[in-house]
């Protein structure tokens, strides 16, 4: 038996495997942390633009993990993702509300966001 038949539906899925699994756990859970492999092209499942004409097909694009991870949020209704890391500490990567969070966590005349200011500066 084959591993689309043991699972139907596996054959379209559009998210890797861990991206779905987050999706669908978000009402559940208000923080992920991701470590390991984070700079890792993740294969994604499109469909065709209905607007560019010709018959519907699907194609396969590579993404980073911020592009993945943003588009899979963006969908279920979020303004923004978040990163941490220990370099540039917090930073707002994408979304709409990107700035107002930049300015949330690092004020509003914060040179680098992600770099705290020295007290005698």
């Amino acid at each position: 038996m084959t591993e689309s038949a043991m699972s139907p539906g596996r054959g379209d899925r559009r998210l890797p495997a861990f991206a779905e699994e987050l999706v669908g756990t978000l009402g559940v859970q208000s923080q992920y942390v991701l470590h390991g492999n984070i700079r890792d092209i993740h294969l994604v499942r499109h469909d065709k633009n209905p607007d560019e004409g010709g018959p519907e097909r699907r194609y396969d694009a590579h993404h980073t993990l911020t592009e993945v991870l943003w588009n899979a949020l963006w969908q279920e209704g979020y303004e923004a993702l978040i990163r941490f890391d220990i370099a540039d500490g917090f930073t707002a990567v994408a979304g709409p509300a990107a700035k107002e969070v930049r300015e949330l966590l690092h004020g509003r005349d914060a040179a680098r966001p992600g770099r705290a200011r020295r007290a005698d500066a």
